[in-house]
């Protein structure tokens, strides 16, 4: 599944694949396409994270999915996630969909602690 899902990402241009050997070991990547798309998305979340931007309904669902996926950790230093974390909470609820994907996030976690046997 994961061949599957790497081949579609490559399809649509989102990530790309780069295969060297270095010394008899193949070392296979997937690097993001587009950098400075990466660059402005991140910018415009803590736009609308730290300085209180109107999200837009993507906007929304990208903090969701950052949240779920605990990603403001490595986005943001500790005092600034201590910070914003009632902002972020506000806008990943904004949305439905965005609460959707969180719960979603959050049952694949579950799944995989427990197939993995932690709990």
């Amino acid at each position: 599944m994961r061949e599957k899902v790497l081949r579609r990402l490559v399809g649509r241009g989102i990530v790309t694949y780069q295969n060297k050997k270095i010394l008899w070991v193949s070392d296979r990547r997937y690097p993001i396409a587009a950098e400075e798309e990466r660059r402005e998305v991140r910018l415009r979340i803590l736009g609308v994270i730290l300085q209180s931007d109107i999200p837009t309904a993507h906007d929304i669902m990208l903090t969701a999915l950052a949240q779920a996926c605990g990603l403001f950790d490595h986005l943001l230093s500790a005092p600034e996630l201590r910070a914003a974390a009632g902002r972020i909470g506000q806008v990943a609820g904004m949305d439905l969909i965005g609460q959707a994907v969180a719960k979603a996030v959050g049952e694949i976690k579950a799944a995989i602690a427990m197939a993995s046997g932690f709990r």
